[in-house]
């Protein structure tokens, strides 16, 4: 999604389903020109992935905007500015989330709310 109030790219991507139930947490990114996100070779906060076998400095790689709990599977988001909705709604970014098929217990299967600031930025609670 190209985030209205920066005209930034902003994604979600899910993380692979072999590391247990709680990792690697679901991400959403702000994708900057020139700048690494990790894929494939880190997940999360820049933990490597030993799975492909190479030498590899995640720490080089740029960190989520926002993680979320591992499994939810992130499918899609939207920004909402303000208008139609009640104003408790205003500046707003809704994910949809898939929800866990491999996790003991089941996650996800919702849509959540990131709340911003009026100039657009996650405020973390």
């Amino acid at each position: 999604m190209f985030f209205p109030y920066t005209f930034e790219l902003w994604c979600v991507n899910n993380g692979w389903d072999i590391l247990g139930d709680h990792h690697p947490k679901e991400v959403l990114n702000i994708i900057h020109e020139g700048k690494h996100y990790g894929w494939p070779y880190c997940y999360e906060s820049q933990v490597l992935d030993n799975d492909f076998g190479i030498s590899f400095d995640c720490s080089k790689t740029e960190g989520p905007a926002y993680t979320f709990t591992a499994h939810m599977v992130p499918l899609g988001l939207s920004c909402y500015q303000k208008g139609m909705f009640p104003k408790r709604y205003d500046h707003s970014v809704f994910i949809a989330f898939h929800g866990s098929w491999n996790r003991s217990i089941p996650i996800g299967y919702k849509v959540t709310r990131l709340k911003l600031d009026s100039m657009g930025n996650i405020i973390f609670s």
